[in-house]
């Protein structure tokens, strides 16, 4: 009897804390969910031709360039413009370059090579 008795008891015991941890679950639960938060996706296309280039180079983007910055291999600045889809860097030696275009969208930034 005694045995029966502790079983109840702990069935008891078990009982209570399981219906215990169910009501802190449906109590958290209860709280309104938060909004998941936006995804914003931009697509930008970013063509530069000819690359390698001779003279001249176009950048083809689907936003307005506001800003170009071009970079030598040492991290200067060696050439700025602003808002101009064509860029004449005839004056450049040839080597690699990094071009950085500031777009309404963001920045963008691509290795160019003058032959």
């Amino acid at each position: 009897m005694k045995n029966l008795l502790a079983l109840m008891v702990l069935s008891l015991v078990t009982t209570t804390a399981i219906a215990q941890s169910t009501e802190s679950v449906s109590f958290e639960s209860s709280f309104p969910e938060k909004e998941a938060p936006k995804k914003v996706d931009f697509e930008v296309y970013l063509e530069l031709l000819p690359n390698p280039f001779d003279d001249k180079i176009y950048i083809k983007t689907t936003h307005p360039v506001k800003e170009v910055q071009l970079f030598d291999e040492s991290g200067k600045t060696i050439f700025e413009s602003m808002g101009s889809n064509e860029l004449d860097l005839n004056h450049l030696p040839s080597g690699k370059y990094l071009l950085r275009i500031r777009h309404s969208e963001g920045v963008v930034s691509k290795m160019i090579e003058k032959k």
